[in-house]
């Protein structure tokens, strides 16, 4: 999986760059959110501007991190999001979630 990260202080950024459609890049996802977790980020914003689309283990690992570092005090935005997947998102209601 294509991404950048960008680490500010107390907080990081996480770019992908491709799309989330197979069951390795959702396993990567979870391998470099956790690996953020781990660092002691607590709060994670993921730009998902140039993705067009994600399956449903990709939503899974955003939402599995989303309620973990909720319960933690902590938090996962969607920073930017592409059209294309918005609209995956606002059938799903995460643009609720998510405030996008």
């Amino acid at each position: 999986m294509k991404y950048v990260i960008e680490e500010e202080k107390g907080s990081v950024l996480l770019k992908i760059e491709e799309d989330l459609l197979n069951t390795q890049n959702s396993e990567e996802l979870k391998t470099i959110l956790n690996e953020l977790y781990t660092k002691g980020y607590k709060n994670i914003e993921i730009d998902l501007s140039k993705v067009k689309a994600t399956n449903s283990n990709g939503i899974g690992k955003i939402l599995f991190f989303y309620k973990k570092l909720s319960e933690e005090g902590g938090s996962l935005k969607i920073k930017a999001i592409n059209p294309e997947l918005r609209e995956t998102f606002e059938l799903l209601r995460l643009d609720k979630l998510f405030g996008i």
